[in-house]
C-alpha cells in the first residue's frame, strides 16, 4: 500500500478556491487528485459544500456537474453507462427548457407538451440501449451526440472512490486522460491512496500466493516450527503485494494525469455544526451549540477523523433524548438542560471510544453512572467525563429500557439536587488531594470520620466517602485504624438504615488504584448487611400484606413493589423475601383485579433487560412459584388468562436468570 508523507492539510476555504482556479485555468490540461482517510468526510464536503458552493456561484452555475462512485465498477463500459445516464438527465433539462422558451414566445403550450417528450426520448433512448450494450456498438451518431454535448459544454467531472474500483487502475485513468485531452473535461478523483490496489489484488488471491511462493527462496513447509511458519507467511504476503500490488501501475500513470494533489483533513469545527443541524431537532442543536467548544477539543486531542462516528453520535443523542423526555417531564428545566449535555458528551466520548477498538470502561456491578477516563492522568479534568452505563449499552445494542434509565435518572437527580449542599462535604474537598498540604489532608480525614461516627454524614454518601478514604491510604498517610473505625460507624449505620446505602452512584476510587480490592471487599460487607438487614424487615412487611387477609392486599403488594423496586435491587432479591405458600393462597381466592395488581407488581420488580446481575438468588423462589400457580385453575375466563400472563411473566424472568447460569 502507498506511504503518504504528511502534507500541510488546507482549510475548506481554500480548497474550494483551488478548484475554482483550476475549473478557471483552460491551459489545464490534468486532473486534481483529492486524497483523504476513509471516512474523514470527503464525500460529505463535496456533495454539501464544493458541489452547492459552485451552484450558488454566478460564475459557475451554468458548469455541468457529473458526479460518479467507482465503488463496485468493473470495466469501462459500467463507467461509461453511469456517464452517459446522467448526460441524458441533464440534456433532458436542458431541452426542456429551450422548448419552454420557444413555447412563451409562440404562446403555445400545446406545442411544447407534444414536442417535449419526442425529442427527450429520442436522444434518451439511443444513448441508453447503447450503455447497455458493448462501448463497440456506439454508432456515430450517437457518439457525434455525445461528444457534442461534452465539447459545447463546461463540464466538471467528480469522480469518487478511486481506491474501491475493481477494475485496473491503467484502465480508468486512460478513460479519464482520453476525456481531458479530448473534450477538455476538468476532472477531480477523490481517493484514499493508501487503500489503492487493496480491492484489486484479493481477486485470484489464492492464484497469487501461489505463485508468490514458488518465488521465494524457502517457501513455507510443513514442518516449519510456528515462529518460522509465521515469517514465511508474512514474507510470502509483501512478496505478493511487491508482484501484483497495483501501486506500481498507480504511481506511474499518476504523474501522467495528475497535476495537482490535494491533502484533504476535515474542520470539524465547521463540519459538527453541518452535520449537527442535519440530525438534530432545534431543542437537541442547542444542547450541542453549549458544549460544541468541549467536543471540539476531545476530537482534536484524538485525531479522531471519521465523519461517520459524528453522524452516529448524533443521530443516537436524538434518540436516547427522545426516549428520555417522558421520564425528564417533571424534572426542573436546569436539571434537563445539564442532563442533556452530560448525556451528548458521554455519547460523543464513547462513539469514539467504541470506533477506535478501545477497551471497555469494566463499570462496577452496580454502578449505573460514574467519571471514567478516557486515557491520560485521571487527575486532569479534560481527561474524564461522568459516564452512564445505559449510554454504552445503547450505543452497542440499540436497547434501552426506559425503566433502567429512569431509575438511573432518579439517583442522578439526588446527586445534583445536593450539589450544593455538598461543597462543605470532607470528601469533595478530599478529591484535590494533590492540590492540598499533609496537614490539611489529615484534619479532612478527621472531619469525615467524626461527621460519620455522629451520624451526620448522609448515608447515601458512604461509597464515595469509602472511595476516597482507600484513595488517601494509597498515597501512602497512616490512617489504617481510622478507617477500621469509619467502616464500624458506616456498619451500625446501615443495620438501622440498610435502605438509604446507594449503590448506584459514583466511587472516587480508580481501578487502577492498587487498594481498589481492598476497597471493593469493604464496600461488598457493606451491601451484604445491607441485604441482610433489609431482606429481614422487608419480607417480614410484604408477608404481612397476605396475613392482615384484606381485601386491598394485591393493591397494596403492586404499590409496594413499585416503590421499593430501588431497594429491591440493592438487596439482589425479592421472591426470596416471600411466603410463597401464602401468596399462592390468597391468589386462589382471588379476582381478576388482584391478579392484574400481582402481574404488575412483579413487573415493576424484574421488568429489565439485565435482571440477572441483580435476583440470580430468587432463582429457586421463583421455580417454586411457577410450580405452584400452573396448579391453579379459574372458572373465570379473565382469572385464568390474568394468571396465564403472571406464569409467563416468571417463566420469562426463570429463563433470562437460567441463560446466566449455563
Amino acid at each position: 500500500m502507498l506511504k503518504i508523507e504528511d502534507r500541510i492539510v488546507l482549510s475548506d476555504e481554500s480548497i474550494i478556491e483551488i478548484i475554482k482556479d483550476y475549473l478557471d485555468d483552460e491551459k489545464m490540461k490534468y486532473a486534481l487528485l483529492m486524497n483523504g482517510e476513509w471516512g474523514c468526510g470527503k464525500t460529505y464536503f463535496i456533495k454539501e459544500q464544493l458541489v452547492l458552493n459552485l451552484k450558488n456561484s454566478p460564475n459557475y452555475n451554468a458548469l455541468n456537474i457529473f458526479y460518479i462512485s467507482l465503488y463496485c465498477i468493473t470495466s469501462v463500459e459500467d463507467f461509461l453507462q453511469q456517464l452517459i445516464t446522467q448526460i441524458i438527465f441533464i440534456k433532458s433539462v436542458d431541452e426542456n427548457k429551450k422548448l419552454e422558451a420557444e413555447s412563451k414566445k409562440k404562446k403555445s403550450k400545446r406545442k411544447c407538451e407534444t414536442q417535449t417528450p419526442n425529442k427527450i426520448i429520442n436522444f434518451g433512448t439511443q444513448l441508453l440501449s447503447a450503455a447497455l450494450r458493448k462501448t463497440e456498438f456506439l454508432n456515430a451518431d450517437i457518439l457525434y451526440s455525445l461528444n457534442s454535448f461534452l465539447v459545447n459544454k463546461s463540464t466538471f467531472l467528480i469522480i469518487d472512490d478511486l481506491e474501491r474500483c475493481s477494475m485496473p487502475i491503467n484502465a480508468i485513468f486512460g478513460v479519464l486522460a482520453n476525456l481531458i485531452e479530448s473534450n477538455n473535461i476538468k476532472i477531480l478523483v477523490v481517493a484514499n491512496e493508501k487503500e489503492i490496489g487493496s480491492v484489486s489484488f484479493q481477486h485470484n488471491i489464492e492464484l497469487k500466493y501461489l505463485i508468490s511462493s514458488k518465488l521465494l527462496e524457502s517457501p513455507p513447509t510443513e514442518n516449519s516450527t510456528i515462529s518460522n511458519r509465521e515469517n514465511d507467511l508474512k514474507k510470502l504476503i509483501n512478496k505478493s503485494e511487491e508482484l501484483f500490488s497495483e501501486d506500481v501501475h498507480y504511481k506511474l500513470i499518476k504523474e501522467k494525469i495528475i497535476g495537482k494533489t490535494i491533502h484533504y483533513s476535515p474542520e470539524f469545527n465547521n463540519l459538527l455544526q453541518i452535520i449537527g443541524k442535519k440530525y438534530l431537532g432545534e431543542d437537541e442543536y442547542k444542547v450541542y451549540v453549549r458544549i460544541k467548544n468541549e467536543l471540539n477539543d476531545y476530537i482534536k486531542r484524538n485525531n479522531h477523523q471519521n465523519l461517520r462516528t459524528v453522524e452516529f453520535a448524533f443521530s443516537s443523542f436524538m434518540k436516547i433524548s427522545h426516549l428520555l423526555q417522558p421520564v425528564l417531564v417533571e424534572r426542573p428545566t436546569d436539571f434537563c438542560d445539564h442532563f442533556f449535555e452530560l448525556l451528548l458528551i458521554d455519547i460523543f466520548r464513547t462513539a469514539i471510544r467504541i470506533k477506535n477498538g478501545e477497551q471497555e470502561y469494566q463499570w462496577e456491578s452496580t454502578s449505573q453512572f460514574c467519571n471514567i477516563t478516557d486515557g491520560g492522568s485521571p487527575f486532569i479534568l479534560s481527561n474524564r467525563h461522568l459516564a452512564f452505563r445505559f449510554v454504552r449499552k445503547y450505543l452497542q445494542t440499540h436497547e434501552l429500557i426506559i425503566e433502567d434509565a429512569s431509575s438511573v435518572l432518579d439517583e442522578y437527580y439526588i446527586v445534583w439536587l445536593n450539589r450544593n449542599t455538598e461543597d462543605n462535604d470532607p470528601v469533595n474537598k478530599l478529591r484535590f488531594y494533590m492540590e492540598k498540604e499533609d496537614d490539611e489532608i489529615v484534619e479532612l480525614v478527621k472531619e469525615l470520620e467524626n461527621q460519620i461516627i455522629e451520624k451526620k454524614y448522609p448515608i447515601r454518601n458512604f461509597k464515595r466517602a469509602l472511595g476516597i478514604l482507600f484513595v488517601i491510604k494509597s498515597v501512602k498517610f497512616e490512617i489504617g485504624d481510622t478507617v477500621e473505625k469509619i467502616l464500624s460507624a458506616m456498619a451500625e449505620q446501615v443495620i438501622s438504615n440498610p435502605e438509604k446505602l446507594s449503590v448506584m452512584n459514583e466511587s472516587l476510587i480508580w481501578q487502577n488504584n492498587p487498594l481498589f480490592p481492598e476497597y471493593e471487599k469493604s464496600l461488598t460487607n457493606l451491601i451484604n448487611i445491607a441485604e441482610e438487614v433489609a431482606n429481614k424487615n422487608k419480607s417480614t412487611y410484604i408477608n404481612k400484606l397476605f396475613l392482615e387477609n384484606n381485601d386491598t392486599w394485591a393493591q397494596d403488594f403492586f404499590r409496594y413493589c413499585e416503590e421499593h423496586a430501588d431497594e429491591f435491587l440493592l438487596r439482589k432479591s425479592f421472591m426470596s423475601s416471600i411466603d410463597i405458600s401464602l401468596c399462592i393462597e390468597f391468589m386462589i381466592k382471588s379476582k381478576p383485579k388482584d391478579l392484574f395488581n400481582v402481574l404488575k407488581g412483579l413487573n415493576a420488580v424484574y421488568n429489565m433487560s439485565n435482571v440477572a446481575d441483580f435476583f440470580m438468588k430468587d432463582a429457586p423462589s421463583l421455580r417454586l412459584f411457577k410450580e405452584k400457580l400452573v396448579q391453579i385453575n379459574f372458572d373465570s375466563k379473565i382469572c385464568q388468562h390474568n394468571l396465564n400472563e403472571i406464569i409467563n411473566t416468571v417463566s420469562l424472568v426463570i429463563g433470562k436468570l437460567e441463560l446466566i447460569s449455563i
